[in-house]
């Protein structure tokens, strides 16, 4: 193997090997998020949260993982983002929005 490979490999496992066995891992979409600016804003909020380690925010999926010592509530998480004025969207939920009000005087 390369040497790059290697190494490329061990940066990414030892994030892994760090991680307690009783570490819970809580996967979501965070919508809103343009910038880094706003991926930072994300992570500082997150982290505030009791039990949490570590957060991970890919701005381009909008991807977000938690990783905590402890199973977090769905709400909890949702409660630390509003002020964010970002959107929370866990695995199932849907993004609906309601139309506005011209809008749904075309479909009468």
């Amino acid at each position: 193997m390369k040497k790059s490979t290697l190494l490329n490999l061990f940066l990414f496992a030892l994030p892994c090997f760090m991680l307690s066995q009783n570490t819970v891992k809580t996967e979501f979409i965070v919508e809103g998020m343009n910038n880094q600016h706003c991926v930072d804003e994300v992570k500082e909020t997150l982290l505030k949260i009791d039990g949490v380690d570590s957060v991970t925010v890919v701005l381009e999926t909008k991807k977000t993982i938690i990783f905590a010592n402890k199973k977090l509530d769905v709400n909890i998480i949702k409660t630390a983002i509003k002020p964010t004025n970002f959107e929370v969207y866990f695995r199932g939920e849907t993004t609906l929005k309601e139309l506005p009000e011209k809008d749904l005087k075309k479909l009468n």
